[in-house]
């Protein structure tokens, strides 16, 4: 049976992820916080008689697919999104789980992420004085909107209402070169337990400057004030070295299927 989740089954999700407690914590994060937004998600569950044993969600056109067993209803899951009008074309989770959908969805491209966590005892900080780092405002949001779009990795990364909203949010920091953003980095979601940075990126022309590893180091400084850990997802192996720098390490891995209903 599958259903939509709210906040009363709040017990049953967190038994659920903590079957497989790695990857649920990034689970957590992609969902938001269990029981405060998760009223106003597309999240539901498969259950196995009374058993909750697969967590589903689209979030801005991504879905996560979570479950502790091995076997999970592909086809009807995908036919439960079909029937509400959900749409998505990136699908996100551990590999075993994505390949039971492959029968039902043409895949254009698959890689995959590796989660990494950086516990706050274990925060080796970079000195950054040498730069000036801002902290983004309501009326930075255009700036951080053109960057991202004059970045090709980056271009439409997030719609102006969500940069807004990850701006407003208060962990946006960015440096400048002639007056111009050059390198960014922010947080989507923050507990006490965990903050995720969702984002940092350096403009092609300001790379091997060293200022990926100093926005790490100041947001971190800054999360860590409040949470317990960073976490951070990423595909690019070659700023590996620019994540362990601060200290974290890798827990987990994601894979990304890009796909075509």
């Amino acid at each position: 049976m599958i259903r939509k989740l709210n906040s009363r089954d709040a017990g049953d999700i967190e038994y659920c992820l903590q079957q497989k407690p790695m990857f649920g914590q990034f689970v957590r994060i992609f969902i938001k916080d269990l029981g405060i937004d998760i009223e106003n998600c597309n999240i539901f569950g498969y259950y196995e008689k009374t058993k909750l044993t697969c967590i589903f969600s689209v979030v801005l056109n991504n879905l996560m697919v979570y479950s502790y067993a091995d076997i999970v209803p592909a086809k009807e899951i995908l036919d439960f999104l079909k029937n509400h009008n959900i749409n998505f074309s990136i699908m996100k989770g551990e590999e075993s789980i994505l390949q039971q959908f492959t029968p039902y969805v043409k895949v254009v491209t698959k890689y995959g992420t590796l989660l990494c966590k950086l516990f706050r005892e274990e925060f080796t900080p970079v000195d950054y004085s040498d730069i000036v780092i801002e902290r983004a405002d309501a009326s930075n949001v255009d700036e951080i909107l053109g960057f991202f779009n004059n970045t090709i990795e980056y271009k439409m990364l997030l719609s102006p209402e969500d940069t807004k909203k990850f701006v407003n949010f208060g962990y946006t920091y960015f440096t400048r070169e002639n007056g111009k953003i050059v390198a960014l980095t922010m947080c989507n979601y923050m507990s006490r337990d965990i903050a995720n940075i969702s984002v940092l990126v350096t403009a092609p022309n300001a790379r091997n400057k060293g200022y990926g590893s100093k926005l790490l180091s100041k947001i971190c400084e800054e999360l860590l004030k409040i949470s317990n850990s960073c976490s951070i997802c990423y595909d690019v192996i070659n700023v590996l070295s620019i994540y362990r720098t601060v200290g974290f390490k890798e827990i987990d891995k994601q894979a990304i299927y890009i796909v075509i209903q």
